[in-house]
């Protein structure tokens, strides 16, 4: 069962910086649309040379509480991979 992701990407220090946050509270569980959904803002952020520094950080108080277990179980893990 995957999680709907949510990410953002807000840009701080005159545009200098940006933060991509990810969850949703409270676990932030990584799975494969987050990780669909981080790439994508990700290469948002390669495209502008103006851009210094990239934080990465979970919603609320805690970071991520890790994978997606029932992705990575037997016939899943597979897809994975890419």
């Amino acid at each position: 069962m995957s999680m709907v992701a949510e990410v953002s990407c807000e840009r701080i220090f005159s545009g200098q910086a940006a933060i991509i946050e990810f969850g949703p509270m409270p676990t932030n569980i990584v799975d494969r649309a987050t990780m669909t959904a981080i790439v994508a803002a990700l290469r948002e952020c390669a495209a502008d040379k103006d851009l210094k520094c990239i934080i990465i950080r979970g919603a609320g108080n805690h970071f991520s509480y890790g994978a997606s277990v029932p992705e990575h179980l037997p016939g899943e893990f597979e897809k994975m991979i890419p």
